[in-house]
């Protein structure tokens, strides 16, 4: 049998044993509840590895109010590479350090020209080492006056491209795999390491230099993803087979989102969605991630409510897109016109979306001297892009250290799809004992901090899942009282030998005490499951108003009847057969009849509200002209 859980953001199993309710543990477990289909996408803003970037901010500076889980910053070759083949990380381990204190993953990007940047008194200064400004094969460079000026390197140069390459694989070397960074753009060529030179085209680099930048990329990160600029698609012609084009491991950003990502009604070829349908790869996303930046003119004006531009939604569905930079929002978190609430309600479109819609509890399948469950856990992936990194499911015993985590590939977490995760919990606990099983979603390549909310109702269960847990609880509960009485009747009407009558009576007053207080506590902890729940919930129902309760009262009250029946004619027989005998409570031996209960215990649904943990407060950012 299986257990139904509603849509919940922290699914919470209540479990209890029922004596006499027809389902005992070491059998199987109870149906209880439908899934629901209901959702929540206001709880996933800040989820982990998606969403809105803002720039990376100084040292010791808090977080931004608006939600994020990720900064961006620029990194200069220059602070990586000192010498040949010499490397030091010290500005990198800074940056990620920074970002790790505001609760923070970070993304980045190395690069060797940006424009009117980045000397320490103003003005422009070129991010190529400085042994590679000396003999022999110097670099050269050629001047530039757009984008208020700068100096493009020859990036044909062997020793310039050594240097990328080898700084690539050091990189890769150290940090791959490190959960302190959420991706890594290709970056290096170009104007702001964007993969453009416009409208300087013979400036950018040769094909060759292209090709071996972005192969090392792809060698040196096995785990940690990759994205290189759409612009890339620029420089080779859409009819060019692979390995031009990247391979299915890298990933694609778009710097001009908002302005040339997609139109539906006036497709121009040089659209990011255009160019990418053009080479058979604009459903990327399947297998690789796909960020991008709000196009900087359009940042303050892309949600408001007049706006008349490129729509945002159809934009982010074209490509599926799971993150945007999009600094000019956290600067202004406030602003009117509906940007802030409209920016809000934008952020939890983007990237993936899960919700828990159903849970088979059944007993471990090997002894166990511990109550253990078996969980097949089956995770809805609803939104517009998959994980590209692996998941778990963790089940953990509330108050016990008891906890279990089953693996959720990435690969199967595309969507419309519904994985099923399958794994045991055992606990320290006995049966009898009443215990809470919470089931969250986490990944190991997120800080431990961060968090991957379900994107389903918070703090309560459907109500349906709550009246049929109450509607279980209520016949299991009649079917203890049933059996009482029928054992008292049968007893008085068999025999008045007062060891008898005073056994039923006993018997009689411990199982309505029993029934008395599964019922109540089932009630009073359903009640207040449902009406104390957290602010991004609906208003909940009082628990008597629905239906259920009357169809299980109901349920009850025939399956009393039928109890008793059966009972009497149980009893009946055994007293004709063996006069002198009577029915034992939890006695062993013989042929007596035990009535307890055993692990694992049948199931019914509660919650437990999401609680995100609290990060540090926010840190500004280099702004791009």
């Amino acid at each position: 049998m299986s257990l139904k859980m509603g849509r919940v953001v922290a699914v919470a199993v209540a479990v209890w044993v029922a004596v006499v309710a027809g389902c005992s543990g070491a059998q199987a477990a109870c149906d209880t509840a439908a899934p629901s289909t209901a959702s929540n996408t206001g709880v996933t803003a800040g989820n982990a590895l998606v969403g809105f970037l803002p720039y990376a901010r100084g040292s010791g500076v808090g977080r931004y109010s608006f939600p994020h889980s990720m900064e961006y910053s620029y990194l200069a070759l220059k602070d990586v590479v000192v010498g040949e083949g010499v490397y030091q990380w010290s500005v990198l381990d800074g940056l990620l350090a920074d970002a790790a204190g505001r609760g923070n993953q970070l993304v980045f990007r190395l690069y060797l020209d940006y424009p009117d940047c980045c000397a320490a008194g103003g003005g422009y200064e070129t991010a190529v080492p400085d042994y590679l400004l000396s003999p022999p094969s110097p670099v050269t460079f050629t001047p530039y006056s757009e984008y208020g000026g700068g100096q493009s390197p020859d990036y044909g140069n062997q020793r310039l491209v050594d240097a990328m390459t080898g700084a690539i694989a050091a990189m890769g070397a150290r940090y791959d795999g490190d959960s302190r960074i959420a991706f890594i753009m290709v970056g290096l060529l170009g104007y702001w390491g964007e993969w453009h030179t416009y409208p300087n085209t013979a400036q950018m680099a040769p094909q060759a230099t292209q090709l071996a930048v972005w192969q090392a990329y792809d060698s040196a990160f096995a785990t940690t993803r990759v994205v290189v600029s759409s612009d890339q698609l620029d420089q080779w012609q859409a009819s060019d087979p692979p390995p031009l084009i990247p391979s299915t491991s890298l990933g694609w950003h778009d710097d001009n989102f908002g302005v040339g990502t997609y139109s539906a009604s006036n497709p121009q070829s040089w659209y990011t969605y255009d160019r990418m349908a053009a080479r058979g790869i604009a459903d990327r996303y399947l297998v690789a991630p796909m960020g991008g930046e709000v196009q900087p003119s359009v940042q303050p004006n892309i949600f408001r409510n007049s706006y008349s531009g490129h729509p945002f939604l159809p934009s982010a569905q074209s490509l599926r897109f799971s993150w945007l930079l999009y600094h000019w929002l956290f600067e202004n978190p406030s602003a009117d016109d509906g940007r802030g609430a409209n920016a809000l309600a934008a952020v939890t479109e983007l990237g993936y979306r899960f919700v828990i819609s159903n849970v088979d509890a059944d007993p471990c399948s090997s002894p166990s001297p511990s109550p253990c469950l078996r969980l097949a856990v089956t995770v809805d992936s609803i939104g517009l892009a998959p994980s590209y990194y692996d998941l778990v499911v963790v089940a953990s015993i509330d108050g016990e250290s008891a906890t279990s985590s089953f693996s959720l590939p990435a690969a199967s977490t595309v969507p419309g799809s519904s994985p099923v995760v399958v794994g045991e919990i055992a606990w320290s606990g006995t049966v009898g004992s009443s215990v809470g099983v919470t089931l969250s979603l986490h990944s190991p390549h997120i800080l431990p901090s961060q968090t991957i909310a379900l994107a389903q109702l918070s703090g309560v269960p459907a109500a349906a899942a709550i009246a049929i847990a109450i509607a279980a609880t209520a016949i299991a509960a009649t079917a203890i009282a049933a059996t009482a009485i029928a054992i008292a009747a049968t007893a008085i009407a068999t025999t008045w030998h007062p060891t008898h009558v005073a056994t039923a009576i006993a018997i009689a007053i411990a199982a309505a005490t029993i029934a008395i207080a599964i019922a109540a506590t089932a009630i009073a902890t359903t009640w207040h499951t449902t009406h104390i729940a957290p602010s991004n919930s609906p208003s909940p129902s009082p628990i008597l108003d629905q239906p259920m309760w009357m169809y299980g009262a109901a349920g009850g009250g025939l399956l009393l009847c039928i109890v008793a029946v059966i009972a009497a004619v149980v009893i009946r027989r055994r007293r004709a057969s063996s006069p002198s005998d009577f029915y034992h409570f939890g006695e062993a031996g013989g042929s007596d009849v035990r009535i307890i209960g055993s692990a694992p215990p049948p199931l019914a649904l509660d919650t437990l509200a999401s609680h995100p943990p609290s990060r540090p407060a926010p840190l500004p950012p280099q702004a791009k002209p």
